[in-house]
């Protein structure tokens, strides 16, 4: 018993250390924070900072904390730094930020260049600055100078709730993805593994915010229906010409594929009854390909 136990445990932690850690999802620039509030419907923040003692607390103290990290799942941040200097480390091949671990350095500092003339006054603005915004990319409000990151998050839970209840980030981030390997499972005409992810984000379908990627995953679920079609089609022919064996074998193909797709259902129901036809065939001193025995 104690040899189980000791091997759960092992088994559990090893999950716990594969587990992905929680962090917070950062945009690379404004267009794909603007992109990607307006599909799930959440704010945009905006952090401005520069590489003195001020920015340096807010990047520890503010968005390196664990209620900020939890809770930035309810918005898209976006950092800007107009710094050299920063503090990077190597991931891979790739140099990146320890602030933002997917982005570099050098995007830090295009975002700001990019974004601080739309929300800043002056070649040389106070910082640290927090704008938020809602999808439609007017500013909500901002909060500027020193800041606890209890006081940040009390000013975005109201910007949350102004803009409306929106996809979770990690959701989005997973919906995303099975989107991305729907997408390349279709072009390598994998069609059941293709279903498979696409359906994986319509069990987004009752979520908040989950409308754009919900219905993306539709449009590729029905594309697969679409070509489910030809072969249920070509099945059906045989049918026809009471060629039993073939008509099985392609129907089998499409309610395989297909499961879980109207089509599939489809395929599945004419399989059975051309199964009964066949018995009857049969019966009658004829095989399934129509041949009389």
């Amino acid at each position: 018993m104690r040899k189980f136990a000791v091997i759960a445990l092992l088994a559990a932690c090893a999950s716990q250390a594969l587990a992905k850690p929680p962090e917070v999802r950062y945009a690379g620039t404004w267009n794909e924070a603007v992109v990607e509030a307006k599909e799930r419907n959440v704010p945009i923040v905006i952090v401005f900072v520069k590489q003195d003692a001020d920015g340096g607390a807010v990047e520890r103290f503010v968005l390196g904390s664990t209620e900020f990290i939890a809770a930035s799942k309810k918005w898209i941040t976006i950092y800007c730094n107009r710094d050299e200097g920063q503090p990077t480390k190597k991931v891979g091949e790739k140099v990146v930020s320890t602030v933002t671990p997917r982005l570099t350095v050098e995007a830090h500092i295009a975002a700001w260049k990019e974004i601080a003339p739309k929300f800043l006054k002056g070649e040389d603005p106070a910082t640290p600055t927090v704008v938020w915004c809602g999808t439609d990319e007017t500013e909500i409000g901002r909060l500027e100078g020193k800041m606890t990151s209890r006081e940040l998050l009390l000013k975005l839970a109201e910007a949350s709730k102004k803009t409306g209840p929106g996809l979770d980030g990690d959701d989005y981030g997973e919906a995303i993805e099975h989107l991305a390997a729907g997408d390349a499972a279709s072009s390598d005409n994998k069609i059941g593994d293709a279903v498979r992810e696409f359906g994986e984000v319509m069990k987004l379908e009752k979520e908040p915010g989950s409308k754009v990627v919900v219905e993306r995953a539709r449009t590729g679920l029905n594309r697969m229906n679409d070509s489910g079609k030809a072969t249920y089609s070509k099945a059906m022919e045989c049918v026809a010409a009471e060629d039993y064996t073939r008509a099985k074998k392609m129907l089998m193909d499409v309610l395989t594929n297909f499961a879980g797709l109207p089509i599939g259902k489809e395929a599945k129901k004419t399989y059975d009854e051309v199964v009964e036809k066949e018995k009857q065939k049969v019966k009658n001193g004829v095989g399934g390909d129509g041949k009389r025995r």
